[in-house]
């Protein structure tokens, strides 16, 4: 990016937003790899070693599940020296120089598909030092290398898909986050590998609501049981 730029605005509920006004965002951010850490807490979101991985090519997203957490965020990274700005703070009419942000924090609603379409590698937070993870498949579906902690324990059973088929990569702590992210963000062809087959997986698994309710029906029949027809 050379100079300043303009950069769109969005409601707080994230209303109006489209990927294509996110294009414009991050062009005014600059075109560098985008780290998204979505849906953390703010430890979760800040552990030091992850989020000082240092690269000026870098941009990191950072989506906390709760935005009424995102100025908890903005402190952490405030300590540690890094230079942000928070989404709402965002207008028409703001102008960023080069190099004046490094990390970009979503404190809005709605949005967060958006900005995993952008990413080049995802963490899915409330897995590290949180408990019960968040959900795998918004990430999966759009073919992003994806990233977790241990502590994956809501969605056990699609984890547990997604790395018997070398869809995700998961980590037992900040340390290995680090390294594992490092190797992501300076090797396409495995951030590529991991995006296909997420993808795969998720494709290969639509439809299983469908699949159970007619099973269901099925077996409801063979007892002379009454069944509304589907609408």
């Amino acid at each position: 990016m050379r100079g300043s730029q303009k950069v769109p605005t969005g409601d707080t509920s994230g209303s109006g937003f489209s990927s294509g006004r996110c294009s414009v965002l991050w062009q005014a951010l600059g075109h560098r790899t985008r780290r998204t850490l979505a849906s953390c807490r703010s430890w979760d979101a800040g552990r030091r070693r992850s989020t000082s991985l240092g690269t000026s090519s870098l941009t990191r997203q950072r989506l906390p599940r709760h935005f009424e957490r995102s100025r908890d965020v903005g402190r952490d990274l405030k300590a540690l020296g890094i230079k942000f700005i928070y989404r709402n703070e965002i207008t028409t009419y703001t102008q960023l120089r080069e190099g004046e942000v490094d990390c970009l924090i979503v404190n809005t609603t709605g949005e967060l598909k958006h900005f995993y379409q952008h990413a080049t590698v995802i963490f899915v937070g409330k897995s590290l030092a949180a408990q019960g993870g968040q959900n795998p498949i918004e990430p999966g579906e759009l073919g992003k290398a994806m990233v977790f902690g241990p502590n994956m324990q809501n969605f056990s059973d699609v984890v547990r898909i997604f790395l018997a088929r070398d869809g995700a990569a998961q980590v037992k702590n900040a340390d290995e986050l680090t390294l594992v992210l490092e190797d992501l963000l300076s090797n396409p062809s495995r951030r590529e590998q991991l995006g296909r087959n997420a993808v795969a997986v998720v494709r290969e698994n639509q439809g299983a609501i469908e699949r159970t309710v007619d099973m269901i029906v099925g077996h409801l029949a063979d007892r002379n049981l009454y069944v509304a027809p589907r609408r």
